[in-house]
């Protein structure tokens, strides 16, 4: 199993900064959805408490 992460970690590491950013712009906008998304049901849930 260690040997199984190894091997990922060395493939990883071999990625340079071109191929990371759009994998990096992807993870910021899951990101940034999810927590608006938070925001947006917290909201939401204040409002029908209100009711």
């Amino acid at each position: 199993m260690l040997a199984h992460w190894a091997q990922r970690l060395a493939a990883f590491s071999q990625l340079d900064s071109d191929e990371l950013a759009p994998v990096v712009k992807r993870a910021r906008e899951k990101v940034e959805h999810d927590f608006n998304q938070q925001v947006i049901n917290r909201e939401l849930a204040s409002l029908l408490q209100a009711l």
